[in-house]
């Protein structure tokens, strides 16, 4: 299990007893994170290998930690869902350019 999925369940403890969402609501946000990625990388490996550009390394990480950091800050569930699936964009675009770079 990665750090962030880690991350993503322990934040869902806190969402539990912070903003009283049910189990269902939590485990969405994590789906929402990881389908999402999954669901992007090829696409987004696709275009990096066209536009090779290294600054979409630092562009994905700034995304996902920016997005993933916001977690803590929003009150709403709409906005958690908005965080996790800018996260799950800012891993997709990540991974395929520093892949390259291995």
């Amino acid at each position: 299990m990665t750090h962030a999925k880690v991350y993503y369940l322990h934040y869902c403890r806190c969402l539990s007893i912070r903003m009283d969402c049910p189990w269902s609501k939590q485990v969405f946000l994590i789906l929402a994170n990881t389908a999402l990625s999954s669901l992007l990388q090829p696409l987004l490996g696709y275009i990096s290998d066209k536009l090779n550009q290294p600054r979409l390394i630092a562009a994905g990480t700034l995304l996902s930690a920016c997005s993933t950091g916001m977690m803590g800050f929003v009150s709403s569930y709409e906005s958690l869902l908005i965080c996790a699936t800018l996260a799950g964009v800012g891993s997709s675009i990540f991974h395929p350019e520093g892949a390259k770079k291995l």
